[in-house]
């Protein structure tokens, strides 16, 4: 199982890596289900980042720390 742990000012969300196929996925936000696609190619993985990163902010205040973890 892949995470993404986003720690704010207000405390943390998870998001959690959903295979859809096997080259696609999707993060899903643990606290209210918002999906955001996982990137096709290298290309796309800053504009992933950045939605992941938008919607946490309102959730958990000012980000401070992201982390992937492999459980």
């Amino acid at each position: 199982m892949q995470l993404i742990i986003v720690r704010g000012a207000n405390g943390i969300v998870s998001w959690s890596k959903q295979p859809i196929d096997q080259r696609t996925w999707l993060w899903i936000c643990g606290r209210d289900s918002f999906a955001v696609p996982g990137p096709l190619d290298p290309s796309q993985a800053e504009a992933a980042a950045v939605a992941i990163v938008q919607h946490s902010a309102p959730l958990v205040g000012a980000v401070s720390a992201i982390v992937q973890l492999d459980l």
